[in-house]
């Protein structure tokens, strides 16, 4: 595309983004100023983004409906704190403490008493002898929640618009995606999006209320090493939890879950049906039903839909790139914990990113999307979106705000870049990759995938999903070099491992986000 073009549609995306965000914050600020507050007394109000706090009663009400409140319990305090290790981009995450109290209301011949802090339940025994039937109670509701949704800013609601970063709460309320992941995801209690005002709120359990050391669920970035963000003050992992034998566990829950959506057309988009808001406390119905889930990620792609949005994407990139080697053409020093730190972008990953883009096109990724198998990919699997609970060797995986159908070996090569030490890339990592394939993927009735193809995908995609990852970290604005650096090492490390006596395949990019603005 020539240059003028090119500098055209980044005009044009800018434009488009500074209309669209004022437009939502203006439309936010009637909708809650002129609509919602004047009328708060009918019913409890929910956050939206920029809240600081959270309504007593509107928790009490959520709760309630969602059957986590005993009848003779009451929502005491709810208090709103920043989460800890929260390195989110998009979105703002954080976590409500909420206490409860007992009922006080007059007890009633044979009543059953409950103690509210422990849910425990006993007798009444009343002067005449009788006695009231022991029936056993409820569990404690939960004391603590995660409280997830997008900023408030105009730029952050236009990027929630051309993004689509609500399909996440799309994909929790859909129970045909859900109901086989159940117990491996959060469980979600109340979810708001609006497309008009370019925001989405979720309310989700939270999966590691621990935060002492001894804590059975460990963030599994931990595990990792962490990247170049350091591990919590005394923290051990449990000697059992090395990385490689982690990364196996990931491996087979990655199996399971693949094998379950393998080849699904239910996953791709049919003619008809557009989304719409949602705004309701449980997680019952199916959103995803009804729009033919054109909101799952490229899932219009294997229609060949969606072609201009992926276009204005790349020429995006190519800014953000374009962007990146001049901010990283010469030594970035910036602080960071270890003192200054200085990096310079290597003239190999310049060759390499400019050949990326350059074969990026269209009709490249519609070859490529038909001559590949798909299953629901989380998309952002690494080891940050991870909690492995050690008593029951599991995991809780989260953030699926970038779901969708793709090959599979993009969930398997991501956190191999992102997180795991380079000393184990090449014949360690290929036998994590054969665990994945012949002793789970097969064995749960995958049939049609030959060894060699796996393997050759999970080196190629693992290239391409970070080539753009990078591109678009390198560019932006509040990014440490630190951790460019970091990944520039981790990507050309990975290469030199897996491609020592083949040459490297033209590697393009393909599975992108949506992007149509540029951060300075």
């Amino acid at each position: 595309m020539p240059f003028s073009s090119r500098a055209f549609l980044v005009l044009k995306s800018r434009l488009l983004v500074w209309l669209y965000g004022q437009w939502a914050v203006t439309w936010a600020f009637v909708r809650d100023n002129l609509v919602r507050y004047p009328f708060s007394f009918l019913l409890p109000l929910g956050p939206r983004p920029g809240a600081r706090n959270v309504s007593r009663k509107w928790m009490q009400k959520v709760l309630s409906q969602n059957g986590l409140l005993p009848p003779n319990v009451e929502v005491a305090s709810c208090k709103a704190a920043a989460l800890e290790e929260n390195r989110g981009l998009a979105s703002v995450t954080g976590k409500v403490m909420v206490t409860y109290n007992e009922r006080r209301r007059r007890r009633r011949r044979n009543e059953l008493v409950v103690d509210g802090s422990s849910g425990s339940s006993r007798s009444l025994e009343e002067e005449d002898g009788t006695k009231g039937f022991l029936v056993p109670q409820p569990a404690p509701p939960p004391e603590s929640f995660i409280l997830k949704m997008s900023a408030g800013t105009a730029e952050h609601r236009a990027t929630v618009l051309f993004s689509q970063r609500y399909r996440e709460c799309w994909f929790y309320t859909d129970p045909w995606l859900t109901a086989p992941l159940k117990g491996s995801i959060p469980t979600l209690y109340y979810a708001h999006t609006s497309r008009l005002a370019g925001e989405y709120v979720m309310l989700l359990s939270d999966n590691n209320p621990s935060t002492s050391n001894d804590s059975a669920t460990i963030p599994v970035n931990f595990l990792m090493g962490n990247q170049i963000w350091g591990l919590p003050k005394n923290f051990k992992a449990p000697p059992a939890c090395t990385d490689l034998k982690i990364m196996a566990k990931m491996y087979q829950y990655l199996a399971w879950q693949h094998a379950k959506f393998w080849r699904s057309p239910q996953l791709l988009v049919k003619e008809g049906g557009r989304g719409g808001d949602v705004n309701r406390t449980t997680a019952a119905g199916s959103i995803g039903t009804r729009n033919q889930r054109r909101w799952l990620r490229g899932a219009e792609w294997y229609a060949n839909k969606g072609r201009s949005t992926w276009e204005l994407s790349m020429e995006v990139t190519r800014t953000y790139w374009a962007m990146a080697k001049v901010k990283f053409g010469n030594h970035q020093e910036s602080n960071c914990s270890n003192g200054l730190y200085s990096y310079k972008l290597s003239q190999r990953m310049v060759d390499l990113m400019d050949s990326a883009l350059a074969n990026s096109t269209w009709e490249g990724l519609q070859a490529h999307i038909h001559s590949t198998p798909f299953t629901l990919c989380h998309a952002d699997f690494h080891a940050a979106n991870l909690f492995y609970h050690s008593d029951s060797e599991d995991f809780t995986v989260f953030d699926w705000s970038e779901v969708g159908p793709w090959e599979p070996c993009l969930d398997v090569a991501q956190t191999v870049i992102s997180d795991l030490d380079r000393k184990h890339f090449g014949e360690e990592t290929v036998k994590l990759v054969h665990l994945y394939y012949w002793c789970e993927l097969c064995s749960n009735g995958v049939k049609d995938y030959p060894w060699n193809q796996c393997l050759a995908d999970y080196k190629r995609v693992g290239v391409e999903k970070w080539l753009w990852v990078f591109a678009v970290m390198a560019g932006w604005k509040d990014i440490p070099p630190a951790l460019i650096s970091y990944f520039e090492q981790q990507i050309l490390a990975f290469i030199d491992a897996h491609y020592v006596d083949e040459p490297l395949p033209p590697f393009s990019m393909k599975i992108i986000g949506i992007l149509a603005n540029v951060c300075y």
